[in-house]
This record gives C-alpha cells, structure tokens and sequence, in this order.
C-alpha cells in the first residue's frame, strides 16, 4: 500500500513550485496531484491513501473521501498531515507493506522504525512518469543502404545482375566504356 504525504509530493514536482500559500491555488495543486495518481493507480492498481493537511484548506469537505480509487484524507484542524501519516504507520497491522511518500524527514524515520519503506517524493514522482510514459517505439525495420553511402562493390553488382539476368561486363567505376572499334 501507497501512504503519501499529498503535498509534500505535490510540490517535489517542478512544474508545481508556485504559489504554495495560496489557498485557491492549492486547490489546483490537489486536484493535479490526484489526476496524476488516478493515472498512476490505472495502470498499477494498489491500494493507495494520500493524506493533506487539513489546515490549509478552506473548506476541504469531508475529511476522507475516495477519487478514482484513492483514498483522500485531510488532517483534523491544528493537526498536520506528518502526525496523521506517522500515527497510520504505528497503527498499521501490516508496516513492511506500506511504502511511505514524503520527503520529510521524522514520516521517513517513522517509516523505517516501523518496517515500513520510506521513498523520497523526488523519486517516486520519477517512477511515476516512468510509468506513465509511453513504450519507445520499435526501431525501424532494415532498410537498404541509401544511395549517398556509395555505390555498390563488385559482388553486390554481379548478384544484382544476375537477379535480373542482366548480361554484360562489370564496370566499378564512372568511366566511359572502351569503345568498340
């Protein structure tokens, strides 16, 4: 199982390190959070919580909810998200099955206290994308050597000339033939 410190990751993405005190912006940051992780949880379906702290929401709504198959979780008021992570870890039946995102540093200890195995948010937002990214493409086919790498050598002349039943003599270079007097 998934446990992850919601903006911790949120704002380990570059594309995200704007605004952080801006209620309405994090806002989108949540939403952009759980949109990538609804993507992630597709192609890889596990169980995964990701906890927000409650206190900078205006109105987070329900305090847990699911979104895509996500747990979604604000801490209570005057309580951060670090503390409710650290609390599922040590109430957990199962630590050594949860991988703990965060990159902070008493969640991440917490989790390895527990048995649990902690991942930095940098990290996992790279195994994300990797995830996410589309196979490479097959490389092409063989092709034929194109003209401008040079012209043929005797034997690939003689072999092509026999494939078309081609008689004559084989010339290896531009000149003139002799003429026949």
């Amino acid at each position: 199982m998934l446990l992850i410190d919601g903006y911790n990751l949120a704002f380990a993405r570059k594309e995200r390190r704007i605004a952080k005190s801006s209620r309405s912006e994090l806002q989108v940051v949540r939403e952009d959070l759980l949109d990538l992780l609804a993507e992630y949880h597709a192609l890889r379906p596990e169980p995964i919580t990701v906890v927000f702290d409650g206190d900078k929401c205006e109105d987070p709504g329900p305090r847990r909810g699911r979104r895509a198959g996500i747990d979604v979780v604000f801490s209570p008021r005057h309580v951060n998200a670090d503390t409710v992570i650290k609390t599922f870890i040590q109430r957990s039946a199962h630590p050594g099955d949860l991988r703990v995102v965060s990159t902070d540093r008493e969640v991440g200890g917490a989790a390895r206290v527990a048995g649990a195995t902690p991942i930095e948010s940098a990290a996992f937002l790279e195994h994300v994308r990797a995830t996410l990214a589309p196979p490479p493409s097959a490389p092409p086919p063989d092709e034929p050597r194109p003209k401008s790498e040079g012209a043929l050598d005797a034997n690939e002349t003689r072999r092509w000339m026999e494939l078309f039943d081609v008689d004559g003599e084989v010339r290896l270079t531009d000149e003139e033939p002799p003429s026949e007097a």
